[in-house]
């Protein structure tokens, strides 16, 4: 693998060097502009790709674009269901395609991994108002094509940058909303500068007090890119980042403190040795509880990406492309935690006799991903060759201290009490091709072979050793077809493999380290396009093998073990269209009703009275946060030129909260609808500015997106709790966007 990079390293010297000396500044006017599109080119679907997908435009981005995070502007988007810790959208948020959590969604800027290598989630906070410096998303159902990064097992989201513009421009936008929310955004862009270069940069700046008690955000960020390109090469360095201080909300709201049961809420305060002061504040909250009290009970990262892509057309037939990229990530999250043994952290008092007391302690993360992205195409005739890979190496430190504890004078003791270092190599190599024998007709192979090295040793954060060297090599075939039948309708259907490996977590926790997941993904479609009205429907078959779910067995220091059941599967149907009436309407519409099952499982319950398991088997039960029917309408009535009412609305079904199908531990479907208002002036002085103004959950519905559920045995008595995260009521926001 180290030769293979030295020869593609020596590639992109040679791309450079062939460039400068073949260009001719006096053909310049002569020039056909090699488009930077090509950067993320490989990974994506096409038109005519046998895979499911759908496109975010940059036209219906701006629109949304008031301060919201990336999965909660997607949500309109076929079988999507997105949540906030906060309940406004702003600050820790999640997405699920198809019902598959952000864990298993493969998602890249400009083709380079965004998933945490190790758990691999995307932390969307950390990169605040990335949207306001995308051009376009592409949200790929399903396996999808072969990209980089984590394997993906329920959807990819591929997002690219801003392209190439042709003026230079300044765009002032500022909004603000409930909750004292408010988002400021700066850019700048050359334009084209003697025809070749193009500098952008952008400058943000979030804040909002939350719906849910004391959880703000304070979010800043920043984008920048530089690029050259002429007929034959382009060079666009991009470097973006931000940092986020934001409280925690992650506790979650008792079910009982939700349904205003005060026997319910007393039996919490129970169960949990409350404090005096923790009785105090759920007793007199309500719905925006938050179990946190400590003023300073916040999470604090921040993260720096830096990248450099490369594109050279050596003739019309073949291009080559190459990527490198560097992440840098640095962070807490700060705690207090009453009565702690102080064994646990390695602390001993000058008075012997304690053993247990009060503390502040700070979990901590660096670290640095760095790789190499390439690929080269051949294009010409019948044949859409593709032959490219990566190469990314992972290299994390985890560790915690102790900034202060009681009986100590007040002082800052910084005490290390968990060290752990980890180190993960991903490589990947895939050979697409798409070859089209008739006119009517495309066949699609994609070949991807995928190797992971994980080594990681050192304590946990719960004082447990650990030590893990893991491989893996994956071998991920897709196939498949599209036949267009006639002007306006194409038929396809695509096969496609997918192999992912347990994440961090699983290996720390589980008793027995878990084997790696395998997905067989079914997907046929059928669109049908006229004049004013367009149409897709898709099924989809995604059968899994060695799935890793949530059992509710714990290990011996209280953390959930996720195991792996032998076979489980989702089953769907997907429509989506849009109809236009000339000039005044737009509806667009989608519709997803699926079957989501577990085919047997055992749950794991623990008994604190006599310290055994108690296990119950279970077949045919639903997979949890998956609901059976997800639905969204989006209509907009165009009353004048250049002024938009939109009404969005989103139905969710009900989901479970574990494995069981539990009526008792479930998640109640929801409507709710926005109302979204905007008009654009034009004028010889201001070339464009835009006014608008989004009210979200204009009816005022009282829902819950997301939550969790844990059971226990205790006292001769089985203790089932129930957790939610519940959403704002009616809320605005308004926005003034200027642009010269």
């Amino acid at each position: 693998m180290n030769k293979y990079i030295f020869l593609l390293l020596s590639l992109y010297s040679h791309t450079l060097y062939a460039s400068i000396k073949n260009n001719n500044p006096t053909d310049t006017l002569k020039e056909v502009l090699l488009s930077d599109e090509v950067v993320i080119y490989s990974t994506r679907s096409k038109d005519k790709t046998p895979m499911t997908f759908s496109l975010i435009t940059n036209k219906e981005i701006e629109t949304l674009n008031t301060g919201i995070d990336i999965p909660i502007l997607l949500q309109f988007a076929p079988s999507i269901v997105s949540t906030s810790d906060a309940g406004i959208g702003i600050g820790y948020t999640g997405i699920r395609i198809r019902g598959s959590d952000n864990t298993r969604i493969n998602v890249t800027i400009n083709n380079i991994p965004l998933n945490d290598s190790e758990s691999h989630g995307v932390f969307w906070v950390n990169t605040p108002d990335l949207i306001s410096s995308i051009e376009n998303i592409q949200i790929q159902r399903g396996v999808g094509s072969s990209t980089n990064g984590a394997g993906a097992f329920g959807g990819t989201i591929n997002l690219q940058t801003n392209l190439f513009t042709q003026k230079n421009s300044v765009e002032v936008s500022n909004s603000i909303g409930s909750f004292a929310s408010r988002k400021h955004t700066l850019i700048l862009n050359t334009g084209n500068i003697y025809r070749h270069w193009n500098f952008e940069t952008r400058l943000s700046s979030i804040a909002s007090d939350g719906y849910i008690d004391r959880a703000f955000s304070k979010l800043y960020s920043y984008y920048a890119s530089a690029g050259y390109r002429n007929n034959k090469l382009l060079i666009k360095a991009v470097t973006f980042g931000g940092k986020e201080n934001t409280y925690q909300a992650w506790w979650g709201v008792p079910e009982a403190r939700l349904k205003n049961d005060t026997d319910g809420i007393l039996q919490v305060i129970q169960n949990n040795n409350y404090s005096p002061s923790q009785t105090e504040n759920i007793l007199h909250s309500g719905r925006t509880f938050n179990y946190y009290l400590y003023k300073n009970q916040t999470d604090n990262y921040q993260q720096n990406h830096y990248q450099n892509h490369t594109s050279y057309l050596f003739n019309p037939f073949i291009t080559a492309h190459i990527s490198l990229h560097y992440t840098y990530g640095t962070g807490y999250y700060e705690e207090w935690k009453e009565n702690e043994y102080l064994q646990k952290y390695n602390l001993q008092l000058q008075d012997t006799s304690i053993t247990h007391t009060d503390i502040v302690r700070q979990r901590w993360l660096e670290n640095h991903f760095y790789g190499i992205v390439y690929n080269i195409q051949y294009t010409k005739n019948k044949w859409d060759i593709i032959l490219g890979g990566g190469a990314n190496q992972y290299k994390g430190t985890h560790f915690g201290k102790v900034i202060w504890a009681k009986n100590t004078g007040n002082n800052e003791i910084n005490a290390l009490y968990y060290l752990s270092p980890a180190l993960k190599n991903d490589q990947n190599i895939y050979l697409k091709i798409h070859y089209s024998p008739w006119k009517k007709s495309l066949l699609y192979s994609d070949l991807q072979i995928r190797n992971i090295f994980y080594l990681t040793d050192g304590s946990t954060n719960d004082a447990k050793n650990i030590s893990v060297k893991k491989e893996y090599l994956f071998l991920n075939p897709k196939i498949g077809i599209t036949i267009t039948l006639n002007n306006q309708s194409s038929l396809y259907t695509s096969f496609s493999v997918a192999q992912r490996e347990p994440i961090r977590s699983d290996f720390l926790y589980a008793d027995i380290i878990p084997n790696s997941e395998k997905l067989y993904d079914l997907e046929i479609g059928y669109k049908i396009n006229f004049q004013n009205w367009k149409n897709e429907i898709n099924f989809y078959f995604m059968n899994y093998e060695n799935q890793l779910i949530n059992t509710g067995d714990i290990n011996d220091v209280g953390a959930n073990i996720r195991t792996n059941t032998p076979q489980s599967y989702r089953l769907g149907i997907e429509y989506q269209g849009q109809y236009s009436f000339p000039k005044k309407f737009l509806l667009q519409y989608n519709i997803t009703a699926s079957v989501n099952k577990i085919i047997a499982f055992q749950e794991i319950i623990f008994d604190y009275d006599n310290y055994t398991k108690i296990k119950k088997k279970f077949t045919h039960t639903d997979i949890s946060f998956s609901p059976s029917w997800i639905a969204s309408f989006q209509g907009t009535y165009y009353p004048f030129k250049n002024a938009e009412i939109q009404i969005l609305s989103k139905f969710v079904g009900k989901q479970y909260l574990d494995n069981t199908q539990n009526e008792t531990r479930k998640i109640s479907p929801y409507f709710v609808n926005d109302l979204r208002m905007g008009y654009t002036l034009y004028s010889k002085n201001i070339p464009s500015l835009y006014i608008g103004l989004i009210i979200h959950n204009i009816l005022n519905t009282q829902y819950e997106s997301n939550g969790y559920t844990f059971g226990y045995r205790t006292a001769g008595k089985h203790i089932q709790e129930n957790y939610y995260y519940p959403q704002a009521g009616i809320n605005f926001f308004a926005t003034l966007s200027v642009k010269f």
